[in-house]
């Protein structure tokens, strides 16, 4: 695992990376089509919110990770808000839902496959609790909003592919297949550089 991050010297990411072990799940796993089952407030649990904070907070480009992307079953997910802040949602419900937006979307459990989807609502209010097991109540507006619909499909086996039109569908449908059948059923993704300080700054929160 250490070949995959290039730095010089002590490396956070490495240690972080280590720490984890998770990787992506890839269109086709079973994972990713199942309704996932609540999370009790234990060590266990707690320690798996860590880490899926820690595995998104180190990589590049993703706003959003959802734990059966990396294996578990468990209703939890991590995201970036509209200010750039990472957030640990964990048995998240959603309250009120108002509103559309289109948006182009894309996976990191189906690589390169971008498409608009259909049904989005453009503000939310959601009960979930934090890392530290604190109820909250929020309301997400714009991105944020997708993000968080986005993470929460995948607590209930649902991928944004499922919400294109038919058109849509067709013309991803043989990237789809592709992935389905490809032997490689997990990857790990594009990391961060460790010297970025605000990367190390979300990571000191979430140790």
């Amino acid at each position: 695992m250490k070949q995959l991050v290039s730095v010089k010297g002590p490396s956070l990411i490495e240690k972080t990376y280590l720490m984890t072990d998770l990787q992506v799940k890839i269109y086709g796993d079973h994972i990713l089509r199942t309704v996932c089952t609540v999370v009790d407030d234990n060590i266990t649990n707690r320690q798996q919110a860590v880490d899926l904070a820690n595995y998104l907070a180190i990589m590049k480009t993703a706003v959003g990770l959802a734990a059966p992307q990396v294996g578990l079953n468990a209703r939890m997910f991590c995201m970036l808000n509209n200010d750039g802040e990472l957030m640990t949602i964990i048995n998240p419900q959603i309250d009120i839902g108002r509103g559309n937006l289109h948006f182009t979307e894309g996976c990191l459990s189906i690589p390169n496959v971008f498409a608009k989807t259909e049904i989005r609502s453009k503000y939310l209010t959601a009960t979930y609790y934090d890392q530290n097991f604190n109820r909250k109540t929020k309301t997400f507006v714009n991105t944020e909003a997708i993000i968080f619909q986005h993470e929460y499909d995948h607590l209930n086996g649902i991928l944004f592919v499922d919400h294109l039109t038919a058109i849509g569908r067709e013309q991803i449908a043989d990237t789809l297949a592709t992935l389905e059948k490809h032997p490689v059923r997990t990857y790990h993704p594009i990391f961060v550089e460790d010297t970025d300080t605000e990367i190390k700054s979300k990571l000191t929160i979430y140790r």
